[in-house]
């Protein structure tokens, strides 16, 4: 997912596109006793939206990524604010 859909970077884009870029946020628990927010800005590839809207009509996509689940989730959600692919 990552690099290839999508760009997760911590500081706002100099120029933000909303087709193109998104604000995530996400929360972690360390070791059960404090949770973190994270901010994280979400750039997603051109053309991204158009290949997954031609592919999901044709085959069953399926995401593969090394991150954690919550932040996977939190990116996920992010591309499929407008329809779902996955």
């Amino acid at each position: 997912m990552d690099e290839t859909l999508i760009k997760v970077i911590k500081n706002p884009p100099a120029n933000m596109v909303p087709e193109h870029d998104q604000k995530i946020t996400f929360s972690y628990s360390i070791a059960n006793e404090k949770t973190i927010e994270v901010l994280a800005y979400v750039k997603f590839r051109p053309y991204l939206f158009r290949m997954l809207s031609i592919l999901s009509d044709h085959y069953e996509l399926i995401v593969f990524t090394s991150a954690d689940s919550i932040y996977a989730h939190a990116a996920l959600d992010a591309i499929e604010q407008k329809q779902r692919y996955f």
